[in-house]
C-alpha cells in the first residue's frame, strides 16, 4: 500500500473508532471487611484483591486450603485465577477470622451487544450451559435486594436473549437454574452531534447532561491519535460552543456525567 493510501486508511479507521469507558470491579480488602463480600465471576477469570485499609496487613485464604495470598500489605494486591468449572469458594483473613468472603464461579453468562445510546434499547444475551428451555430473569440491584427487569428462556442451544431500555449505566445480573451470573455493567453512551459555524464547533448531547465536559479533539496526523485542544461545559440545554484552533480533523468527546457514559461525535474536517 502506498503511503498516501495507508495514511487515508488509518485516518478512516480512527474516525470510526468509538470512545469507550471501562469499569474495574474487583474486590477490595479494608481493615473491617472484604467488599463486596460475595463476588461472582466466570470460569478462568483473574480476580485481584486490593488492601485499601489504612493500618493492617490481611490475607485471602480459602477455607478448604485451595489458595492463600500470604500477607497483603497496605496498598498491596493479590491476583488469583478462578477454576475452569463452576464452584462456590469461601475464604477468610488468617489474621482477622471475622473477615470472610465468597467467590462464586458461575457458567451462567450475561453480555451486552452493540453500542447503546441513552434512551435506546440494549440487547442482552447469555447462556445457561446444559439447560435448554430454562427460564431466565435479568435483575438490577436495589437497596436490600435485586429487582427483575426482564425475562427470557433458553433455546435448544442453551442461549437466551432479551431487550431492555436503558437511560443510564446500570449493573445487571442473570439468574437461572439456581445460578447467578457475574455482574454486567451495562454501558450507556451519550449521543453527541456537532456542526461547524464560522470558526466554532457547536456540540449537542442527548440525553441532556448539563454540566458535563465537552472536549474538542484534533486528530494528530503524525501519530494518528486524538488530542484534546479545548474544552467547555454543556449549558442548561446540553449544548457547548468551542472555538476551532485552525485547520484539521476534529471531533467532540463528552465525558461521563451523572450515570451516563461519555460519547463521541462524528468527525468533521476544517480548512486545509
Amino acid at each position: 500500500m502506498d503511503p498516501r493510501a495507508r495514511h487515508t486508511a488509518l485516518v478512516d479507521e480512527i474516525l470510526a473508532h468509538e470512545y469507550r469507558y471501562y469499569v474495574l470491579d474487583d474486590p477490595a480488602v479494608s481493615d473491617a471487611a472484604f467488599a463486596p463480600r460475595e463476588t461472582v465471576v466466570a470460569p478462568g477469570t483473574r480476580v485481584t484483591w486490593t488492601n485499601t485499609g489504612p493500618r493492617n496487613a490481611h490475607t485471602v485464604t480459602a477455607d478448604d486450603g485451595a489458595f492463600d495470598s500470604g500477607a497483603i500489605g497496605i496498598g498491596g494486591t493479590w491476583t488469583w485465577t478462578a477454576p475452569p468449572r463452576p464452584a462456590v469458594l469461601t475464604y477468610h483473613c488468617r489474621f482477622h477470622p471475622g473477615m470472610v468472603g465468597t467467590v462464586i464461579v458461575s457458567a451462567l453468562t450475561l453480555t451486552q451487544t452493540g453500542h447503546v445510546t441513552a434512551g435506546s434499547v440494549s440487547r442482552l444475551t447469555g447462556t445457561v450451559p446444559g439447560h435448554p428451555g430454562e427460564p431466565v430473569v435479568i435483575e438490577a440491584p436495589l437497596t436490600g435486594g435485586w429487582r427483575v427487569l426482564a425475562k427470557a428462556r433458553t433455546d435448544a442451544a442453551d442461549a437466551f436473549s432479551a431487550t431492555l431500555p436503558l437511560a443510564r449505566v446500570v449493573r445487571l445480573r442473570a439468574r437461572a437454574a439456581g445460578q447467578v451470573s457475574s455482574v454486567l455493567v451495562a454501558r450507556v453512551y451519550t449521543r453527541v452531534t456537532v456542526r461547524r459555524e464560522a470558526g466554532w464547533v457547536l456540540a449537542r448531547a442527548r440525553p441532556a447532561v448539563p454540566g458535563a465536559t465537552a472536549v474538542l479533539q484534533r486528530l494528530d496526523l503524525g501519530t494518528y491519535r486524538w488530542r484534546g485542544v479545548a474544552r467547555a461545559r454543556l449549558d442548561g440545554r446540553s449544548r457547548a460552543r468551542v472555538r476551532m484552533p485552525g485547520a484539521g480533523v476534529f471531533r467532540v468527546a463528552v465525558l461521563p456525567h451523572r450515570g451516563v457514559d461519555g460519547g463521541v461525535s462524528a468527525a468533521l474536517r476544517a480548512g486545509g
